[in-house]
Formats: structure tokens, sequence, C-alpha cells
């Protein structure tokens, strides 16, 4: 009897062992599927910025604010504040996602790409940037707000020379 019983525990034991395998296998295919339905997540939300720029008001805008001495009417400041609060939005969003190891290093480092040139391509834009980023202290020690104060200082740097 005591040697079936060893039997039955070791049976047992590896019963739990293999649950354990299987459920650490189940749960990294679900992180590898959350990780990529962030990564879907942030490419939709590029593309639905990028889509709202088709639309001739805000693509008008846009195209006003690549001329650094170009002044905005009341409307277009507002659809100038929204570009801009969405970029940062989104940027502080893939940031979050990075931190927390939702989305690569890739993504993360896209991100860290486009600020500067955003910033660049459209100087009419400057004054807004520097207001979003006050509007939101609580990022002030991300990545992307470095990235975004180093490309803004860069500009004022050049401006003053």
């Amino acid at each position: 009897m005591e040697q079936l019983n060893k039997w039955l525990t070791l049976a047992a034991n590896v019963g739990v062992l293999i649950g354990v395998i299987f459920l650490a296998l189940e749960i990294r295919q679900a992180n590898q599927i959350a990780i990529s339905t962030n990564e879907i997540d942030v490419r939709n939300n590029y593309m639905e910025i990028q889509s709202i720029t088709m639309d001739p008001w805000v693509s008008a805008v846009l195209a006003k604010a690549t001329q650094a001495d170009a002044t905005f009417s009341t409307e277009e400041e507002q659809t100038a504040y929204g570009y801009v609060y969405l970029w940062v939005s989104n940027w502080i969003a893939i940031e979050i996602a990075y931190r927390r190891g939702m989305v690569p290093e890739s993504t993360f480092e896209l991100a860290k790409r486009d600020a500067p040139g955003m910033i660049s391509y459209y100087p009419l834009l400057v004054p807004y940037w520097k207001v979003a980023m006050v509007d939101y202290p609580e990022f002030d020690n991300f990545e992307l707000f470095d990235v975004l104060r180093v490309e803004l200082e860069a500009l004022e740097l050049a401006d003053q020379q």
C-alpha cells in the first residue's frame, strides 16, 4: 500500500507540474496577444490621426503651420491645439504602454523619432507644443517629453543665431 501511495503522489506531482507548465504557456500566449493588440491599436491611432489631416480644413491649417511667419485665426488656432494634443496624447499612451511592456521598443523608438519631425516640420505649432507639455506635468519625466524639449530648445537656439 505504501508503494501505491508513493506512485500516486508522484503521479499527482507530475500532474501539478504539467498543469503549471501549461498555465505558464497560456499566460505567455495571452501576453503575446495583448502586446500584438496594443501594437495594432498604436498603428490604428497613427492612421486615425493621419486620416484627420485629410480633412480640407485641417489640411489647410497644417499647410499654414509649415510657414513660420504665418498667423492663425481663432478657429485655426483651435484646430492647431487639437492636432498637437492628439499627438501628445498618442505619444503619452505609447510611452505608458512601453513602460508596462505592452508595446515593443521599436514602436517606442518610432514615436521618439516622430516627435522632433513634427516640431521641425510645423514651426508655427511650436508654441502649442510648449503649452501641451505644460498641461501634462505628470508626464514631465517621460522620455518623449525629453525628446520634445530637446527639439524645442534646438529650435530656440537656432532662432537666436
